[in-house]
């Protein structure tokens, strides 16, 4: 059985998470099963369990043309996780995340691969060219499976309410099981978004609740996670909160760019808490080390909901700000409810990874 995973990974360690879990999931339930994972750029030395990637480039015929030609060498396409089908950044059937998700799907469809999403995330949608882009991406996968009820009421007000969804939380939740320390080191991880909106005010949030910690922690440090490695994005950009702190608090502050999934995974569990914009620091540290989550998007907020992190939304943060984080990272009897939920979650994550391969195994057998 040929399975194609079809997510963005490459630069983004969250987005890796997923994938690399997914073919865990396959692989452990389907030892011979040929696993390609699409990526954003060569990740050669680093696809853990995956036999082979495929380097996506939308930017040119070829690149388009090789992307067809791996959908057409897989028996069954897996299209996520991730916000693939949201237009924040603009988007429809070319740019952005929706693009790739609208071209993989039309290969799929135009060469009878069955094509399946996997805890997709779906955001509320604000341009006409977005929804139509996505109601057409929705209506060619054989299956939809979201990765949080905000997700699938997306979905519904896109292609109607009478449409078959499965909820699988974020396969992320399963990455790096072997990956915990025993005893927590004396820092506090925080990972901000830097996403080119008030990048100034987040800078200077961070900044603020970094100097709480280093007052009432003499012996702390802060490190300062880059989740996503362009320079664009986090990881030229995370400097502006360290540079921000007085000269006397900059000592106690590191920057670290992970270069793995499992690399940032040890970091995000081996301090004594998180605050964090990036939805994959607080998946890949749930249960392990105390969160405050800084939302603002559908899957924060999702992700708050359903699985009591303390937070705020970034347009209503309050002049308690600091407090509340010192809060929630003292907070041992939520930390210890979050552990059970996690134990629970552990669970679920299996009879998830059984039914997605089971999914998997029976559109192989029809081939769309």
């Amino acid at each position: 059985m040929r399975v194609g995973i079809f997510g963005v990974a490459g630069f983004n360690r969250g987005d890796d998470a997923i994938s690399f879990s997914l073919a865990r999931w396959i692989r452990d339930r389907v030892p011979t099963a040929e696993l390609t994972v699409a990526v954003l750029r060569d990740m050669e030395g680093h696809l853990e369990c995956a036999n082979k990637q495929v380097v996506i480039n939308r930017r040119s015929v070829g690149g388009l043309i090789r992307l067809a030609r791996a959908i057409r060498r897989q028996d069954v396409i897996l299209l996520g996780g991730g916000s693939l089908i949201q237009d924040k950044h603009g988007g429809g059937k070319v740019k952005g995340p929706l693009g790739y998700a609208w071209f993989v799907t039309f290969f799929a469809r135009m060469l009878g691969r069955p094509v399946m999403s996997v805890a997709l995330g779906v955001d509320h949608l604000g341009t006409s060219q977005g929804r139509a882009a996505a109601k057409q991406v929705l209506g060619r996968l054989h299956r939809i499976s979201v990765r949080d009820p905000l997700s699938a009421a997306n979905v519904r007000d896109l292609v109607g309410p009478a449409v078959a969804i499965m909820e699988t939380p974020d396969p992320a939740f399963s990455y790096g099981k072997g990956a915990i320390r025993a005893q927590a080191d004396d820092y506090v991880v925080l990972a901000p978004a830097f996403e080119g909106v008030d990048e100034g005010m987040i800078a200077s949030i961070f900044a603020e609740i970094a100097a709480r910690i280093l007052a009432e922690h003499k012996s702390f440090h802060v490190k300062i996670i880059s989740m996503e490695e362009r320079a664009e994005e986090d990881a030229g950009k995370i400097h502006r909160i360290r540079d921000a702190l007085p000269a006397e608090d900059r000592q106690r502050v590191s920057l670290v760019s992970p270069t793995s999934a499992i690399e940032a995974c040890n970091i995000l569990r081996g301090g004594r808490g998180v605050v964090a914009m990036r939805l994959h620091a607080l998946i890949l540290a749930y249960g392990f080390s105390p969160l405050f989550c800084l939302s603002r998007t559908t899957k924060t907020e999702a992700l708050m909901r359903g699985y009591l992190i303390a937070g705020r939304e970034m347009n209503d943060l309050g002049d308690d700000l600091p407090t509340s984080v010192m809060h929630a990272l003292h907070d041992s009897e939520h930390h210890k409810a979050q552990a059970a939920l996690r134990v629970e979650l552990d669970q679920r994550m299996i009879v998830a990874a059984d039914t997605l391969v089971s999914t998997i195994t029976e559109l192989a057998t029809s081939k769309g």
